[in-house]
């Protein structure tokens, strides 16, 4: 996967380590890391604690 000039966004709290760990890889591949979903927005990584919010009874009826 090639983060190369691509907008790359983290959800919910990472630990702390892992969440400078994985920004460090994205800004060395290249990647821009932003703290705000928008229409630039290439890749929404989304962490365990927030994949309930994608479950069916919990999606928004809009």
């Amino acid at each position: 996967m090639t983060f190369k000039n691509k907008c790359v966004v983290f959800t919910g709290s990472l630990q702390s380590m892992l969440g400078k760990n994985a920004i460090e890889k994205v800004n060395a591949a290249g990647g821009i890391v932003k703290n705000y979903v928008s229409r630039e927005t290439d890749y929404l990584v989304i962490t365990p604690r927030q994949l309930d919010m994608f479950e069916e009874e919990r999606k928004s009826k809009k």
